[in-house]
This record gives C-alpha cells, structure tokens and sequence, in this order.
C-alpha cells in the first residue's frame, strides 16, 4: 500500500470583491441615439449626438464626467443642444457622492420659447449623502433670458415615499421690460 499523502484542503472559493477592487479605466460612447416614439399618445422624443465621457473609474478617487447631446421634441417642435460637466466624487462605499462644480448649459429653439430661443446655464455644487438621505445644492447660480439667479437648496428624505426640499433663491435685478 501506498503511504498515505496529507490531503489538501479544497482551496475556499474567494469571497466577493470589495468595491474599492474594482476600476474600469473609463467609459466613452459617441454618436448614440435614443428614441421614444408613445405612437398612443402621438409624442415622440429623440437624443442625437450624445456623448458621454467618464474617465478612469475608481472608487474613492474623484472622476472627470461630460455629457453632451442634441434633443428633440415634438408639438410644438423644440430642438436643444445640451451639455453637462463636472468632476465626481464617490466614497469607495458608493453612499456618498459630491459634485463641487457641476456645469449645465442648455441652448434651445422652438416656437413654445420665449422669443423663439432660450440659452440658460447652471453652476453648482451637489453632495449626496444616501446614508442621511440628504441632497445638498450649493452656490447655485442660473443664467437666462438676461436673467441670474443665486441659491442654495437642501432635501431630505430624498428616496423616501416622501422627500422634501427646502432652499432660498434671489434673483438679481432686471428691467421687466427688458425681459
């Protein structure tokens, strides 16, 4: 008879991978389009031109986001080049997530608008805490039609049954006329 070997034990399957583990080293999408056409209610919504560019994704490490796209609407017909940018920052337990200098800028045509044409932009700061439910909107400064507006905006309870939000906002002078 052979001499009895020791018997290795089976190898314990790895446990699930910490979040911090994981980093994709960006995301790019170029060119896509969506389309929702509700043919029962007679609307149809289309995104050209969207690109979205997300650098190196690591949790805990802050990421560069910009989001361009051309929208449309129908009756009446509006047309809308958007873009958005920002730096994000998520904790590596994905809870919390900040946003210190979020850009939206939005120029629209159609005949629902003020004049045939809007061009508005938005600056802000956001932090989302999902472990207190919060939402906080800082800086929040707004451009259009010859208009700026400053706030601030807090909420809570924000994925409850119920959230509720509360802010200020000043808008600065202007010569209704004018508008």
């Amino acid at each position: 008879t052979a001499p009895a070997r020791p018997s290795k034990a089976p190898a314990a399957a790895p446990a699930g991978l910490p979040v911090a583990a994981i980093a994709i080293g960006g995301v790019t999408v170029r060119d896509a389009s969506l389309v929702w056409d509700d043919r029962q209610a007679g609307t149809r919504q289309q995104i050209d031109k969207l690109n979205l560019n997300v650098g190196e994704l690591r949790p805990g490490q802050p990421v560069d986001v910009a989001l361009d796209f051309t929208a449309r609407s129908g009756k009446p017909e509006t047309v809308a080049q958007v873009r958005l940018t920002g730096r994000v920052a998520v904790t590596e337990n994905l809870r919390q997530i900040g946003v210190p200098d979020l850009q939206l800028s939005v120029a629209a045509q159609g005949e629902a608008l003020p004049g045939g044409r809007l061009d508005a932009e938005l600056g802000s700061q956001l932090t989302v805490d999902l472990d207190k439910q919060t939402l906080a909107l800082e800086s929040l400064v707004m451009t259009a039609l010859g208009l700026k507006l400053h706030g601030q905006a807090q909420g809570s309870s924000i994925t409850g049954a119920a959230p509720q939000f509360t802010g200020t906002l000043t808008l600065d002078e202007f010569v209704p006329r004018d508008l």
